[in-house]
């Protein structure tokens, strides 16, 4: 029987008739014995379980078979020394008798088994506690055991039932705040946590819980005030460490979410949530191996989650493709039906070499969705593999009918048509995926082959750039840009990135290919590049910035290279500044050309990258003006002018186009504590 249909016919309704309409019974009286037992629990703060303790006094003097049902509702060290120290208050209302024993062993039984996520038996415990007349102390209790099964809405029910019986009763507020933030009613759910900061300013919880919906309407710094005060009474609350690692990972701050979650595992390493988060963090930030440790630990505390096992074995290929097909065949044995698993472990064996085999894990994730387009998509690289390009396209065409949003199966279309020759089709299909998913470097990669191959020298020459921003900077890659560079007749600008590719590798091969180039271009350089300082003034201060002086295309092409190394790095205060001081330089060149567009280029894609939507807006629009006046409309500067805005415009709606298979982790509804 469903645990709901279990609570709803028996204790709702016994709440229904039992609980006295709006009777403002105030627990301003001394603590009594079943509330202390209620308050253990019910899961109160042990801080404000204390508070209630010091502040009011309790009714009785604790026995020692009281001490010993207080411990098995799960009172911890801080509550018993509290209780301990109490002093007891005579003739304050009914005096409890012995014969409450039973209603209290029901009471602290229900505690343990809801420890023990017996949540079944834990409901007879509190049916049989309601019904010998702990009313509201029962109701507390079942909040408790609902929000753990995450049934907020009818947990936020049995709170509010229990605050109509009795409007006092401790941490019903605080509960019923966070019932209703879960439930998404932020209103009410800063509403209730207000309430129950007017009774209890030091409630660290409380503070907690108004964070919460404050972080849920986006209001990121009142919940970091929130938080920080929770911890200012409770400096040891780790959910409250891990709920400021989710705003600061909302506010793009990896590096303080990396910190806040590690505080959160060092205080409390047995939540898997947050090991899972930090492993995404990470994963995000290029530590692979600490992303592959945490997500080992997450999969160690709750083996049965499957998003864990698939960024395991996700993070694992970039570092160990054996163990990571060895994780997907467990997840797949383990959960036959999920289709990730099988489209993951295709992903490991093809870029094992196994394409045979990847070509069977793959039909099996499509046979188990056929709405998906991704094992369509991943099935169509693995014939391209197999030179097999006729049924290649084939799948990237049905990929595409089923999500034309796909920018993976674009991508797979235009390495085809590359590979072809067809590069007015090959250029079509990659703009396309550019535009649906601007961070793909190989996207990139492969338009600036095209574009190359095409003609368009300074357009291939503006992607490679994007490909090394977004993707891993390799010595081939770098020395690519060289070449382009050197056909476009930019020497200096092409022996820089020849040196820089020697540098990376530190090979003989490129070193003597610097060398040679060095001797190719020695009578075309005459200027040696000059980088401007990483603290370049901001565009509105520029001109002043670069100063009288001539401004050299040299001097400019190495600005513009200094702002796409800081984005590339994510030093985003410096990629902007560097990239309006660029822009400058071009104006003050008198460059109504490629140099100034390039330079409003840069500055548009780096908005777009801080998410600055609507700097970037402008950005894309002058860069489409110049554009067209440049290049005129039909060029291919217009169109990317043109994909820009429609990219800006998809970000800002957060429309994630890259499909199920690569969006795992915090692209999911994120928990909160």
């Amino acid at each position: 029987m469903p645990f709901t249909f279990l609570l709803r016919p028996v204790f709702l309704s016994l709440l229904a008739v039992l609980l006295p309409a709006a009777q403002n019974q105030t627990s301003r009286k001394p603590v009594t014995r079943s509330e202390l037992i209620a308050l253990v629990a019910g899961n109160a703060l042990s801080e404000n379980i204390v508070h209630e303790i010091q502040s009011r006094g309790i009714s009785f003097t604790p026995a020692e078979d009281y001490k010993s049902l207080l411990t098995m509702a799960g009172a911890d060290p801080v509550v018993l020394t509290a209780l301990s120290a109490a002093k007891a208050t005579a003739n304050q209302g009914t005096a409890e008798s012995q014969s409450d024993t039973d209603l209290l062993r029901h009471l602290a039984m229900a505690g343990k088994l809801m420890r023990g996520e017996k949540y079944e038996q834990a409901t007879t415990e509190l049916t049989a506690a309601f019904e010998a007349g702990a009313e509201s102390e029962a109701g507390f209790v079942m909040g408790e055991v609902l929000r753990r099964q995450e049934q907020y809405d009818l947990a936020a029910e049995v709170y509010q039932k229990v605050l109509e019986e009795n409007s006092g009763f401790p941490e019903a507020h605080t509960k019923l705040a966070f019932s209703f933030y879960r439930a998404g009613d932020q209103e009410h759910a800063m509403q209730q946590a207000k309430l129950a900061l007017a009774l209890n300013p030091e409630n660290a919880e409380a503070h907690k819980n108004l964070g919460l919906p404050l972080m849920a309407l986006n209001q990121f710094d009142a919940s970091i005030v929130e938080y920080r005060e929770a911890l200012r009474i409770k400096p040891d609350y780790a959910a409250v460490h891990y709920n400021l690692g989710l705003v600061f990972y909302a506010r793009h701050d990896r590096a303080n979410a990396i910190a806040e979650y590690r505080k959160s595992i060092a205080l409390d390493s047995s939540k898997p949530d947050v090991h899972y988060n930090l492993a995404f963090t990470l994963k995000e930030s290029g530590d692979i191996q600490g992303a592959i440790r945490e997500y080992r630990e997450t999969k160690r505390l709750d083996p049965s989650r499957i998003d864990a096992r698939q960024n395991l074995g996700l993070a694992l290929m970039d570092v160990d493709i054996s163990s990571a097909i060895h994780e997907f065949r467990e997840l797949v044995e383990m959960a036959p039906d999920f289709e990730l698993g099988h489209n993951g472990l295709g992903l490991a064996l093809s870029n094992n070499g196994e394409l045979k085999a990847a070509e069977v894990e793959y039909r099996k994730a499509a046979a188990l969705d056929p709405s998906d387009s991704i094992p369509h998509s991943n099935l169509g690289f693995n014939l391209a593999k197999q030179q097999k390009y006729d049924d290649a396209v084939n799948e990237f065409l049905l990929a595409v009918r089923l999500d034309r949003n796909s920018a993976r199966a674009h991508l797979g279309l235009g390495e085809v048509y590359l590979h072809r020759k067809d590069y007015s089709q090959a250029i079509r299909e990659l703009r396309l995926a550019e535009t649906l998913n601007t961070n793909l470097a190989n996207v990139h990669s492969r338009l600036a082959e095209a574009l190359s191959d095409s003609g368009d020298m300074p357009g291939a020459i503006v992607e490679k750039k994007q490909a090394l921003i977004f993707g891993p900077k390799s010595s081939e890659s770098i020395f690519e840009l060289g070449q382009l560079l050197e056909k476009s007749g930019d020497a200096s600008g092409a022996l820089e990135q020849y040196r820089l590719a020697a540098e990376e590798c530190g090979c003989e091969k490129l070193r003597t290919e610097y060398a040679a180039a060095q001797k190719r271009l020695a009578s075309k350089v005459s200027i040696p590049p000059a980088v401007l300082p990483a603290s370049a003034a901001p565009r509105e201060a520029a001109n002043s910035a670069i100063g009288n002086a001539p401004v050299t295309e040299s001097q400019w092409h190495a600005t513009l290279d200094a702002s796409e190394k800081a984005l590339s790095d994510r030093r985003y205060p410096e990629a902007e500044s560097t990239a309006k001081t660029a822009v400058a330089m071009a104006e003050k060149m008198g460059a109504h050309d490629r140099k100034l567009m390039e330079s409003i280029f840069q500055m548009a894609m780096t908005y777009t990258t801080e998410k600055k939507y609507p700097e970037a807006r402008e950005a894309w629009q002058q860069y489409l003006k110049l554009s067209q006046e440049i290049e005129g409309p039909e060029s291919m500067e217009t169109i990317r002018a043109l994909s820009g805005l429609v990219r800006k415009q998809l970000l800002r709606k957060r429309l994630c186009f890259c499909g199920k298979f690569l969006c795992t982790g915090h692209r999911t509804k994120a928990k909160t504590s």
